[in-house]
């Protein structure tokens, strides 16, 4: 047992300043109920000039009932979320969730349909033993969000100029998570994770070498969040054109391979696999004649990987950093398969997108 204590030092903690504001509007053209909602929003885009965010959870009244002569309980009535969001400027991408249309070049047209959309920014985190760090900070994801009309005032240029500021009020529609309440808002206190679990979720937002910048749904969000560090720690990669596999250059067997992690679990190879001849090293029954797709494959300590598919139908562990196959049918997609304290994730990826060259 222990007396509390108030006003310890580090335990004064403060939350200051907006940025990293990243725009997701939603594809008008998928259906919520037939289509994956995981691909519902759009990529990601930079919302540069952000000057502040403002949240407006609202409702949750209490309705007080009687009954018997006495107060017989407290009911209250549906929460709602909403947001204030004020900046300098926007993404082009924006007008349309402005209730705009860019007809050409220059022209706009306004009072058009407002599409939906949703929004990332960060917020930093300091406290009294260092004020001026970056390395705390909160993630405020929001979704299911309308813009509403607002006001935009530009004043004469005087000894004093001040840039006119766009706000906008934003209402929201909470999207469901298995387990809860439906949300619109998600906080992320960077703190409380690993550095692989923030980098994974940055990635995701904020895109990477495999990603493009995208909104994740609040049950993706929740599982990745719940993984061991040792499976968000794994990298998978398209080689440098100069690294070598079995003596040939990566350059010599590939070109543009792109890694476009979609989900977690769904993965797309793109690019192009050059026709080799005399690839010997390789050892396969064509001669080493054929197309071959090389991958790096970088698992930290107390990680497994192991490949499936190809030629493989038992899993095959991974141990040199890579894997590098014959692709022979391109329809028919592989799974790296990524352990970590008995937690299974399964990647599978689809070489659709490969282009089979023929020759020079």
């Amino acid at each position: 047992m222990a007396r509390l204590e108030w006003d310890k030092i580090g335990e004064h903690f403060m939350e200051l300043g907006t940025d990293h504001g990243v725009l997701y509007v939603q594809d008008p053209d998928k259906d919520p109920i037939k289509d994956d909602m995981k691909y519902h929003y759009g990529k990601g885009v930079v919302w540069n000039g952000l000057t502040s965010v403002t949240l407006s959870p609202e409702g949750a009244e209490p309705s007080d009932i009687y009954a018997d002569n006495i107060k017989y309980a407290t009911i209250r009535s549906a929460e709602t979320f909403g947001a204030t969001i004020e900046a300098y400027t926007f993404p082009d991408e924006f007008y349309e969730c402005d209730g705009s249309v860019v007809v050409a070049k220059g022209i706009v047209l306004h009072g058009q349909k407002r599409n939906q959309f949703g929004f990332s920014y960060r917020s930093r985190v300091i406290n009294d033993t260092n004020p001026d760090s970056d390395d705390t900070y909160k993630l405020h994801l929001i979704y299911g969000a309308t813009a509403s009309p607002s006001e935009q005032t530009t004043e004469t240029i005087n000894d004093s100029p001040d840039p006119g500021t766009f706000s906008w009020e934003i209402a929201t529609t909470p999207i469901a998570v298995k387990g809860f309440k439906p949300v619109a808002h998600i906080e992320i206190l960077s703190r409380n994770y690993p550095a692989a679990v923030m980098q994974k979720i940055e990635d995701i937002l904020y895109g990477s070498e495999t990603t493009d910048p995208r909104m994740p749904l609040p049950d993706e969000l929740i599982e990745i969040l719940s993984l061991p560090e040792g499976i968000l720690a794994t990298q998978i990669s398209a080689p440098k054109p100069t690294e070598t596999f079995l003596k040939k250059a990566a350059s010599d067997l590939q070109e543009n391979i792109k890694i476009n992690e979609k989900s977690l679990t769904d993965v797309a190879v793109t690019g192009t696999l050059k026709k080799v001849d005399n690839f010997t090293e390789f050892g396969d029954v064509d001669n080493g004649s054929g197309h071959y797709l090389a991958i790096n494959v970088d698992v930290p300590e107390g990680a497994e990987a192991d490949l499936i598919g190809v030629k493989y139908t038992e899993p095959k562990k991974i141990t040199d950093g890579y894997v590098l196959f014959k692709v022979t049918d391109k329809s028919k997609p592989f799974t790296i398969r990524v352990t970590d304290d008995e937690t299974v994730i399964d990647k599978v990826y689809d070489l659709t997108g490969l282009e089979l060259k023929d020759g020079d």
